[in-house]
């Protein structure tokens, strides 16, 4: 997770915020990364980089 610092709380926030954001995603083919593209920042993942594109790509 490129160098960061990693505890329960981090994890725990990040997981309960893209499961309230996953609510709505079930019809949008796609939609689910789209959907968690502006969470990815709280674990690190900046929206313009390589990592996040090739998610998308995926």
């Amino acid at each position: 997770m490129n160098q960061m610092d990693h505890d329960f709380g981090l994890m725990m926030g990040f997981i309960m915020t893209l499961g309230f954001a996953m609510v709505a995603v079930p019809g949008a083919p796609g939609g689910a990364i789209m959907t968690a593209l502006p969470f990815l920042s709280i674990i690190g993942i900046a929206i313009d980089s390589p990592l996040a594109s090739l998610m998308i790509a995926i």
